[in-house]
């Protein structure tokens, strides 16, 4: 993997006569029996790894002598714009690195603590970010050496589970069992590709790491050793599965009323989760049932937000709507008719596949299942409202005031949807009674 930040080479690997391997903090493609060149970055950001790489043979303090000693084309004005951009310190290390790190953990805890902070726009993320992209690394904390992931000899690993673009094996990191998920779609790209998704992913693996929430699952790191060649993602192991699968056996176990006391208890949790993420700016993306994991103690985690956007700077858009359409927004499966031109996650978008994944629950499956996506099309297009939900096909079904408050995060306006961070109370107040029905009314806009 590209984001290992020591250098190291596979001898075993010799697909197509090519190893990976790293000098300094660039990554070098090792032709056999060739010299080392330079990753295809652009020739401003290679002049800047060089002035900030002591190991690297390719430095100069003069801007027009790296221009004359290297075939590199490159003016003054975009190597003030990258300068501009990042802005290096000439005592870059991963020391350094490692500094702003933790600095930028302190200051995300204090701001959550006093209020909400948008992650993504603060400075010590900004910061941090340009560091770790200059050096195409992550920071110390987050590379982990101990994970086994068990093998018979001569055997790959066992998948254990996965989707569309990742594999996920059972390992163990000391006495925790974890989840190594391997980004599939990584090793199929081509170098231009690895490198958005490098981009991409030490943005997302950054803004994961900062979330402290008893809802939303730990990002513990990344390992480079099991699948040097793969970009991996470590998490701790969630026993019981994602909520649609466990849901299955828990209907045998329990009487209808009670399953529905603890998918009511599920979505509340999951409005919190989603709450939270919210109030540090940070859009999940892709939720849906098969998203949200349960603890020991059958509590939710919400789990691969950001994981969509690092896939989608390398798939078409296209493939991402076929993929999650019974969970996507209108304004975002449609844009154009509703005067848009992206279907990239909104936090309004998050809201509406709250409201998808509270029927699921219900349900057992999302909105629109079995339709083809130009059947859904048209019922977009056709204003058709998705109907109250029954308890798998139970009598009674969702409660009406609890309705209320799911059908107004389905609306096809955007605008008129609930925020996230409102939700949790509004929730709270229909399943333990907090407020009078006057009360509750009024909250509810009734």
């Amino acid at each position: 993997m590209e984001l290992d930040p020591t250098s190291s080479t596979d001898p075993g690997d010799h697909s197509d006569g090519i190893t990976t391997t790293s000098v300094g903090s660039l990554d070098t493609v090792v032709s056999s029996g060739s010299t080392g060149n330079l990753s295809p970055l652009s020739p401003a950001t290679q002049v800047l790894a060089r002035q900030h790489d002591p190991e690297c043979s390719y430095r100069s303090n003069n801007l027009d002598s790296v221009s004359n000693d290297h075939d590199t084309s490159i003016n003054k004005e975009e190597y003030h714009e990258e300068t501009q951009r990042y802005k290096p310190d000439p005592s870059s290390s991963q020391q350094d690195l490692d500094q702003l790190f933790q600095a930028h953990l302190d200051s995300i805890a204090a701001k959550s603590i006093s209020g909400t902070v948008d992650i993504r726009t603060s400075e010590s993320f900004s910061t941090l970010r340009g560091r770790c992209n200059l050096l195409d690394r992550l920071p110390s904390a987050l590379y982990l050496g101990d994970v086994n992931v068990p093998r018979e000899p001569g055997w790959l690993p066992q998948v254990v589970g996965g989707g569309s673009f990742s594999d996920v094996y059972k390992a163990r990191k000391g006495d925790l069992e974890v989840a190594v998920k391997v980004l599939r779609i990584y090793q199929s790209s081509d170098e231009i590709q690895r490198r958005k998704l490098r981009k991409r992913f030490i943005s997302e693996a950054l803004i994961w790491v900062s979330c402290d929430y008893e809802y939303v699952l730990p990002f513990l790191g990344v390992d480079t050793i099991n699948f040097p060649h793969g970009m991996c993602i470590v998490l701790p192991w969630m026993e019981h599965g994602n909520v649609a699968y466990k849901f299955r056996s828990l209907r045998e176990e329990k009487s209808p009323k009670g399953c529905e006391r603890q998918v009511d208890i599920w979505i509340l949790q999951i409005s919190k989760g989603l709450a939270y993420l919210h109030s540090l700016g940070i859009v999940h993306g892709d939720l849906r049932a098969a998203n949200v994991l349960l603890d020991e103690n059958y509590n939710i985690k919400l789990a691969d937000f950001g994981l969509s956007l690092v896939v989608d700077d390398v798939v078409t858009q296209a493939t991402t709507i076929e993929r999650t359409h019974n969970w996507i927004a209108p304004e975002l499966l449609i844009p154009e008719e509703f005067g848009g031109t992206s279907s990239k996650p909104t936090l309004a978008g998050d809201v509406y596949a709250f409201g998808c994944v509270a029927i699921e629950l219900y349900t057992g499956k999302p909105p629109y299942l079995g339709l083809t996506l130009y059947q859904v099309h048209h019922k977009v297009l056709t204003a058709e409202t998705i109907p109250m939900p029954d308890f798998y096909d139970e009598p009674g079904g969702m409660d009406y005031y609890m309705w209320w408050i799911i059908e107004k995060c389905l609306s096809r306006d955007s605008t008129q949807r609930r925020h996230a961070p409102e939700i949790p109370g509004l929730l709270e107040s229909v399943l333990f009674d907090i407020y009078s029905l006057p009360t509750l009314l009024s909250h509810l806009n009734l």
